[in-house]
Formats: structure tokens, sequence, C-alpha cells
């Protein structure tokens, strides 16, 4: 080792699998290996293992070896890569057999060394041989970083750090790539580095073309930014041995499919591996994991768009859709790999009317950005004769001002200027999808727009439509297998499509504020629209049509109603109605204001009267009505019979989440059905059905 790499910073990378700052230092006999605290440029320290207690940790002590010179010093350094806690295997109970584990090969290039280990795991009786590559890389000079602001979409410079999953302020570093122009005047310009992606050897070549694609849709964002030809999609360098795809000055897109291997085909989604620069927020290498399985595409944009697709007919996919599907999620996975988080961008703003209109979306797109879970454009119907390329989500609007703001040549004025736009322009806005969904504006799985109850009654046309195609789509199969799978996808979107509207009921939308800002973060979905959308829940989710329930074919699939996906879904919606998370937001919504008042009393009254609507005239009931009326007092009387405070016990289980206001708005509501159920008791002739309402009344025992 030179003695001047002393102190110097560099990364100590196991290939995707973790990466520490590291220092090398000197001290009398014997050299170690240190991971330091990080010092941020955003003027905070990053702790070890996000703990505040480390200094530094040790990973390593090598004593010198007598050979050593004022000017080079020799150590062995075997031990670090052969039984390096780094390098722990991902699967559980398995461990490294170290006497059997060694050092294959080692390569050197630009400021970076990359070490490959041959590693003999055991798992249980089983022993196999798996491959490791480390690298030891010499960080450059910290380049210029931009702070982090919560009300945009980027990561902060550590993705495992709690800031990047709450909406709050922090000293942080945005993660992004250093791109610096020649001529920091020039409004335009080529980048001195352009950032580049490399094809693994393992890509398709059917699919290389719409993979560049899907990176090059990021081109006019940079082009907004300031920078001309800042992406690029190269081919790796042929016979380098492997080393290049391990090495920190490439990043890769790599095909990790399982296709061929039983049981594990589908069995896989896309991500980025990002190594990046904690002192600014520098991304040094960004591989892209094309992994989402070749089924889950097919079936997720069947379930949405075969009704306006023709092509969709046709199971597998012709390679043109498919190729189409695939840069659609390659252009997702592009926005992480430049810095952008998962999030909800700009939804439940675009305009409903505007969701079938051609110039709109050539123009637009039909959700705001490629960087939420919006996917197909489902509500489109087939008579609007739409091209199917715009029924695909692609780079939008939103992803272009997020690259503005995050890699724009600005001064920190401009940059809040720049953030400022979201007070007039809705779809700049984000949020984070916390551990609840707060609104509209927060779903996932169906187009978003100002409208979900009127895209919901579009969608569930072309569900209609979708069961409707299954026999004829899946005529050919060797088995029911297809068939099956894509209706009970087909539930499945139409369970999503149910709780896009459910958002509305005790829903916010959302604007992230600085202090400075004026005006509410959270702005309660006026009364009307939460009341209209419980409404058509009760109408189109609680009792659902024959077709969707019961299709022509369902002998083919069905032999048992003990498998009844659609009620599971029907109950779980009901209980998501009354939850302790939505009703408390529309408790407080009441504190708010007088357009609020009585709101959860108005909420819950509705729900009573649209499950057991007409109750004591109905002379016959299904058997999911039975089930969802059961489901509905259970509900309410969980809430009720539980105390929100036992003085007697400091238990925390003996404490109910519920506040007193809503347990006492569930026990008005019982006492209604209470009564209503006796009196139509008296009048039912119907012995299933006045069986259920003696039950009923059994559950209602302790409700005076």
């Amino acid at each position: 080792m030179d003695a001047c790499l002393f102190g110097k910073q560099m990364l100590f990378t196991v290939h995707d699998k973790e990466y520490k700052h590291v220092v090398w230092k000197r001290y009398k006999d014997q050299v170690l290996l240190e991971a330091p605290r990080v010092q941020s440029l955003s003027k905070t320290i990053i702790p070890q293992n996000q703990d505040p207690d480390i200094n530094h940790e040790i990973l390593g002590v090598f004593p010198v070896m007598d050979s050593a010179t004022s000017r080079t010093v020799y150590i062995d350094v075997s031990e670090l890569f052969l039984n390096s806690s780094l390098a722990r295997p991902s699967s559980i109970g398995t461990t490294v057999m170290v006497i059997k584990t060694y050092v294959e090969n080692a390569k050197f290039l630009d400021n970076e060394m990359i070490v490959k280990v041959r590693r003999l795991l055991a798992k249980g009786k089983t022993q196999y041989f798996d491959t490791v590559h480390f690298s030891l890389f010499l960080l450059p000079k910290p380049m210029i970083s931009r702070e982090f602001d919560h009300r945009m979409g980027f990561f902060a410079e550590d993705e495992n750090s709690f800031i990047n999953h709450f909406p709050r302020h922090a000293k942080a570093c945005i993660a992004r790539w250093r791109l610096e122009k020649p001529n920091s005047n020039k409004v335009i310009s080529k980048p001195i580095q352009p950032i580049t992606f490399y094809f693994g050897k393992e890509v398709p070549e059917k699919w290389k073309p719409y993979i560049r694609a899907g990176i090059m849709e990021w081109a006019p964002a940079f082009e907004a930014a300031g920078f001309l030809d800042a992406l690029q999609v190269r081919e790796l360098a042929e016979e380098d041995g492997g080393w290049l795809a391990h090495s920190l000055h490439y990043s890769l897109i790599r095909f990790p499919y399982k296709e061929d291997v039983r049981h594990f085909s589908s069995n896989h989604g896309s991500t980025v591996k990002k190594v990046t620069d904690l002192r600014s927020g520098e991304i040094l290498k960004a591989d892209i994991l094309i992994g989402s399985s070749y089924e889950d595409i097919m079936d997720n944009y069947f379930v949405r768009c075969a009704p306006m697709d023709p092509r969709a007919w046709q199971y597998p996919f012709p390679n043109d859709l498919m190729g189409e599907l695939i840069q659609s999620i390659v252009a997702h996975e592009t926005g992480h790999a430049l810095g952008i988080k998962d999030a909800n961008f700009g939804e439940y703003t675009y305009p409903f009317d505007k969701m079938r209109d051609k110039d709109w979306l050539e123009a637009m797109g039909h959700t705001p950005s490629i960087m939420g879970y919006a996917r197909q454009n489902n509500i489109v119907q087939p008579e609007d004769s739409i091209p199917p390329y715009l029924l695909i989500p692609k780079v939008g609007p939103t992803d272009i001002y997020q690259i503005q703001w995050g890699y724009g040549n600005m001064e920190k004025n401009s940059l809040e200027d720049l953030v400022r736009l979201q007070d007039s322009v809705p779809w700049y806005r984000y949020n984070l999808n916390l551990f609840e969904v707060l609104g509209p504006g927060s779903g996932n799985e169906v187009v978003d727009n100002d409208d979900p109850v009127a895209s919901a009654e579009l969608g569930l046309r072309n569900i209609k439509k979708v069961i409707e195609l299954l026999p004829m789509v899946t005529q050919n199969e060797k088995d029911n297998a297809l068939l099956e799978r894509l209706y009970d996808k087909s539930l499945r979107f139409w369970n999503q499509e149910m709780e896009q509207v459910l958002t509305l009921v005790g829903g916010y939308t959302i604007q992230y504020k600085s202090g400075r800002q004026q005006g509410p973060v959270y702005n309660p979905i006026p009364r009307k629209q939460q009341i209209k959308a419980l409404e058509f829940l009760i109408r189109n989710a609680f009792k659902a049509p024959s077709w969707l329930s019961h299709p022509e074919y369902s002998q083919r699939i069905r032999y048992s109603s003990g498998d009844e996906t659609l009620l599971k879904y029907q109950i779980k919606l009901l209980k998501r109605v009354s939850s302790l998370l939505r009703l408390g937001r529309i408790e407080q919504m009441e504190r708010s204001g007088k357009p609020y008042n009585g709101l959860l009393k108005s909420i819950v009254s509705t729900l009573r009267e649209g499950m057991f609507k007409d109750f004591d005239k109905i002379q016959s009931l299904d058997f999911r009505t039975l089930d969802l009326q059961r489901a509905y007092i259970s509900t309410l009387l969980e809430g009720v019979e539980q105390h929100k405070y036992n003085l007697e016990s400091n238990n925390s289980n003996n404490e109910s989440p519920y506040s007193s206001y809503i347990q006492s708005v569930f026990l008005s509501e019982l006492k209604i059905l209470k009564l209503n159920l006796e009196r139509g008791l008296k009048s039912m002739e119907n012995e299933i059905v006045r069986t259920h309402m003696q039950y009923c009344l059994e559950l209602l025992e302790s409700v005076p």
C-alpha cells in the first residue's frame, strides 16, 4: 500500500450488498481500516449504523510486514475479504465456510481495486459456492451539493435514513449525479461527464431498443435543466472478464430474470442498486435491475387495457407490446437511478375530462409522473379510439420539473421560486404514501385524476369487458390456470378501483409547505364528495354485480364458496370504511369548522342505511349480504366494547384507539340497528333471513 493513501477518503463496497466510507490509518506497526462518521456538506454528521455513539468502526487491524519502506507498506488483508461482516449471506440460516473460502483474483482500475472472492456457503446439509466482489475506491473531491427539501421528491444522500420516509425538513444533501458544464455561464451545454448506463451481458437483444428508449425518455428533462446529451446508453466492453460490471465507474442495466426456473419466473421485481458519496450526495454508480416477471407485466396490462388493445388478446404478448411495457418500467427505475423516490406525484390533480382526450394525452400523459404507481390508463373506452401507446405511462411534466430543481444550475432563491410553482401548478406537488393513505392523491394502481368516482364508473365498464374477454383469450390453453389467474387479478384490480374511491372518505389533499408558506398542508375533501364516494361504494362494492361475482365460466375455476375472493375484498373494504385512521381523520375534520359538523355521524349512518336498506321488506338475502351485515355489526361492536382508558391497568393492550366520540357514534348506530331488527323480525317470513336477524340480535345483546 502506498503511504500517500493513509487518511484518504475511500469507499469499501460489497457489490449488491453494502458500502462504507473508510480511511486507512497507520498506528505504530499496524494499519487500521476505519469506517468513520461521515461529515456531510449539509453541515451535519451521518453516524455509522445509525448509532450516534460510534465515532468510527474498526473493520480490520493488519500488522505491517517486515518488507515495509517509508513510502510503501505491505499488509495481508485476506481476512478483510474472506470473513467480512459486510458480505453476510442474504439467505437466513446460511453460513460462510471460511476455511474453504478464497480470493480468486483482483483487478486494478483507475483509483479502484476490485477483489473477487469465491465462498463456500452452507445451509442445512447443502453446501454451494457463490462469488462476491469487493472494491476499494478512492473518492474524488466532493462535488457541489444541493440541500434536501422535503417538498421535492429526491432521496437524501443516505438512502437508509428515516429522512426519506417522512415529510419533514432535515439537514441533508440530495442524491444526484455530478453534472457539470465546461462553462457554467452557458444556459445549455453538454456536461463534462454524462450519466452513462451500460447493457449487462445478460440483457436480451430484443429488449435493448426499448430499454434504451426508457432511459432516454429523461433526456428532455435534462435539457430543461440546461444539459444536452446528459444521458448515454452503451454496450459494455467485450472480454473484460466481468470486472467492469462490478466497478464503481460503470452503471449497468442488468436482467436478473429467472424465466426458465420452475416456480421462480414470477417472483421478482425491478429495482435500482445505488452507491452514493454520503459527503455530497453524489451518485457514483446506479445499476438498473429489470426483474419484473413477464407474467405480472402481461397480467397487469391485460386487466386494465385489453378492451382497448387487441394485441393483449394474445398470450404471451407480442414483442412490440412487451417492449413498450418494459420501456415504461425502465423509465420508472431510471428515475430512481437519477435520485428520485417512489411517491405520489401530482395525483388527484389532472382533469377527469382530459383522460380520454388524445391531444392532452400526447402532451401531458394520463399521469403527470412516471414515478408514481398509476399504471396504465384503464378508463379510456374502446370507442374513444385512443392509440394504445398513449395508455402506457411515460416521463411526464412533473418528472421534468423535479429534474430541473435537482440538476439545474441555480441559486438558492431560484430553487425556492421553482418549489413555489407548486402553489399554482398542483401536479408539481408530491406526497409520501406513509403508513396510511391520506386521500385520493396518495392512492396507487389506478388512474389518478380529480374525479375518482367517475373514473371508477368507467373502470368498471372495462373490467366487465375484460371478464367477458377471458374465455376467448384463454381458449387455446391446455388447462384453466390462465383463466383463473386473470379472473383473480381482475377481482384484485376491481378492489383497487374501489379502494381509490374509498380514499375520498376521510381524505385530504396534501401540499407540503415551509414555515413561510401560507395555508394548510392538509385540506379535507369536500363533504359532498365524501358522501358521494361512500354511496358509490354501497351501490358498487357491497352489492357486486353477477358478471363480477359469478361469470358464466365460474364452474371451470370454482367449486366451493370457501374460496370466495370477492367477499374477502368486500369485507376488507367494509372494515376500512370504519377504520380507526379514517374515522380519526373525519373527527379531526369536524373540529375544523361548520362544513364538516356531524360528518362522522353522517358517514356511519349512511353506511348502516346502505348495508341494511329496506331490511324489513326483503324476504331473501344472498350469502354475501349476510356476511357483510355480520361484519358490519362485529366491526362496530369491537369499537364500542373496548375502553380507551382502563384506569385499573397500565397495559396498553387494554386501550382502544377509538376516541370516546367515535365510540358514541358507533353505539348510537348499533342502537338504531337493533331497534330496526326487532321491528323487522316480527314480519319476516323467510326462515333463513329470520334466523340471520335473530343471530344479529344476539350479537347486539350487549347494546342497551
